[in-house]
């Protein structure tokens, strides 16, 4: 795993041609990676969220409108999933008498 993060920072370093906005793919592509270490559902719908957020930067100012639309959808989904899963636990927890 370690090998995967520094190989993601030195090369969108190397590579970067778009300065601040060259830098959101590598945040991005971080994020992920950490993302996918915790257990808990809602940290990676959270950290899924500024993943999309970042890309989303990245493509408006870049020019990519189609993924602009995209980034906008998926943002959309998982703040909608976050809030199922919030609602769904708090049936469960009513359910069965903890708060």
């Amino acid at each position: 795993m370690m090998l995967i993060i520094i190989s993601t920072i030195v090369f969108g370093i190397v590579f970067n041609t778009k300065s601040f906005v060259g830098l959101m793919p590598i945040i991005a592509n971080l994020l992920y990676l950490y993302s996918l270490e915790g257990t808990s559902i809602f940290k990676f719908k959270y950290i899924g969220i500024a993943v999309n957020i970042c890309w989303l930067i990245h493509d408006s100012a870049i020019g990519l409108y189609t993924a602009v639309i995209f980034d906008i959808m998926a943002i959309i989904a998982m703040i909608c999933s976050i809030l199922s899963l919030k609602k769904e636990q708090k049936k469960v927890n009513l359910k069965s008498g903890t708060i």
